[in-house]
């Protein structure tokens, strides 16, 4: 049984025993790769345009 037949019996992932841990899940989608990419896009509180 997949994991979301499992959850739409059970209503719960409880018991399912091949989910992967977190740790596993942000190497699988490489947040370290977005959290660098939020760092080089994150704007600072600035004054609005015109204002300085």
């Amino acid at each position: 049984m997949d994991c979301l037949s499992h959850l739409r019996q059970q209503g719960t992932t409880a018991g399912f025993t091949n989910l992967v841990s977190l740790r596993e899940f942000e190497q699988l989608i490489d947040v370290p790769h977005y959290r660098q990419l939020e760092q080089q896009f994150t704007v600072s509180e600035a004054s609005p345009p015109g204002e300085a």
